[in-house]
């Protein structure tokens, strides 16, 4: 996918592998903080309160993610999704 091959060449133009460590969401950055990871690669937008724990680098990537909902469907923003099923 996008991610272990964008990691591969960063790591191949600095000369390192990438060793990765699959985790839960919530601890990504705790590992970061602790030293059991050097980074983290994937998942990990530029927010106010991630950057008040880590240091980010230039993003790689920019994704414009959004929800589907069907054409006749009255939902325009997140306020509107309140009992929604979402699949993801």
């Amino acid at each position: 996918g996008y991610e272990p091959e964008a990691a591969a060449l960063v790591a191949a133009e600095i000369g390192r592998e990438v060793d990765w460590l699959i985790t839960s969401w919530t601890e990504m950055i705790p590992k970061v903080q602790t030293g059991e990871a050097d980074a983290v690669w994937c998942g990990q937008g530029i927010t106010a309160e991630r950057q008040a724990q880590v240091d980010f680098t230039l993003p790689y990537a920019i994704f414009d993610e959004t929800v589907l909902v069907r054409k006749d469907d009255p939902a325009r923003g997140p306020g509107d999704l309140a009992g929604y099923r979402v699949a993801a």
